[in-house]
């Protein structure tokens, strides 16, 4: 089976700039995710790993799936955009685009 791996800034365009603020949890998430590109975190936990107030975290959620780079529900499920990252095979990428597509978050990007 074919291994697909996607990193891919370019998707953002300007919107980049807005989310800087927010790549150190955008790193976590890349690092966190499954095999569909699934995470289930707390805000709580990203908050000890990261040494960051909940504030900061739900802030940086909101930047984060506002230009795209995830879809979040407030349950702490969120879905990191594939078209972003990805790491995995042609079949788990061609699922993590589905699900991502069919995710509704809780945040609506701008």
């Amino acid at each position: 089976m074919a291994k697909v791996n996607v990193y891919d800034l370019s998707i953002f365009g300007n919107r980049l700039e807005k989310m800087k603020s927010a790549m150190l949890l955008l790193n976590i998430y890349i690092q966190k995710c499954d095999e569909l590109n699934r995470i289930e975190l707390k805000k709580k936990d990203l908050a000890d790993v990261l040494g960051k107030s909940r504030r900061t975290i739900t802030n940086w959620i909101i930047i984060l799936a506002k230009n795209g780079a995830i879809k979040y529900k407030y349950s702490g499920s969120t879905r990191l955009n594939p078209f972003f990252s990805f790491n995995g095979t042609s079949e788990d990428y061609e699922k993590a685009q589905t699900e991502w597509r069919n995710f509704k978050s809780d945040i609506e990007s701008a």
